[in-house]
C-alpha cells in the first residue's frame, strides 16, 4: 500500500486545529491566532520535501511491538506507582534510549528507540478514559503510522508526539463512533 504520510499528519493536525477553532468560535483573538497557525503548519508541510511515496513494509512489525510496549510501561507506571505522565514517559523514554548499546553493530535495535518513546507519550493518555486495552490500540496505530512516516518529516521537531497524538484520536474516534 503505497500512500503520502504527510497527508495523514496533515489532516491530523488540521482538524485538530479545526476543532479548537469550532470550540473558540465566539473568541476572535483565539479563532485569529489558530488561524495563523493552521497557515504556518500549511506553509512548513508543503515545504517538508513530502514528494517521496513510502510503502509500507511489515518489516517494522518490532517497532509496533516496542511502540505497544513503551505505551504500557509508561500508562503502567502512572495507574501503579502513580507517577505523572511526563516523569513515566521520561523514564520509558530514558530507558528506551539504551536499546542501541545492547549490540551496537545491529542497525535494526536503532529504530527501536523512537518506538519506544512514541509509544511512551500513547501511554501518557489519561486514565479518566483510557484502559490497557485502548494504550494497546492506540499504540498499535501509532506504530502502524510511525512505520509509514519512515521518510517523511525528517528532521522536523514533533514527529513522535504527532504521531502518537494521530494514534490517540484515531482510536478514540473509532471507539466513540461504536
Amino acid at each position: 500500500m503505497k500512500i503520502r504520510a504527510v497527508y495523514v499528519f496533515i489532516i491530523l493536525h488540521l482538524t485538530f486545529i479545526g476543532v479548537a477553532l469550532y470550540e473558540n468560535s465566539g473568541d476572535y483573538f483565539k479563532t485569529a491566532f489558530l488561524t495563523i497557525i493552521s497557515g504556518v503548519l500549511s506553509y512548513f508541510y508543503l515545504r517538508s520535501g513530502h514528494k517521496n511515496r513510502i510503502a509500507f513494509k511489515w518489516q517494522g512489525f518490532s517497532e509496533i511491538l516496542f511502540c505497544i510496549a513503551g505505551g504500557v510501561l509508561t500508562y503502567f507506571l502512572q495507574i501503579k506507582y502513580n507517577l505523572s505522565a511526563v516523569l513515566a514517559a521520561a523514564l520509558i523514554g530514558l530507558a528506551g534510549s539504551f536499546i542501541p548499546d545492547l549490540d551496537r553493530n545491529r542497525d535494526f535495535l536503532k529504530k527501536l528507540s523512537p518506538a519506544v518513546y512514541c509509544g511512551a507519550f500513547v501511554g501518557m493518555t489519561s486514565s479518566y478514559f483510557a484502559s490497557y486495552t485502548f494504550v494497546i490500540l492506540a499504540a498499535t496505530v501509532a506504530g502502524v503510522l510511525l512505520i509509514m512516516s519512515k521518510n517523511t518529516l525528517l528532521g522536523m521537531g514533533g514527529k513522535l508526539g504527532s504521531v502518537a497524538f494521530g494514534g490517540v484520536v484515531l482510536v478514540s474516534t473509532i471507539l466513540y463512533l461504536l
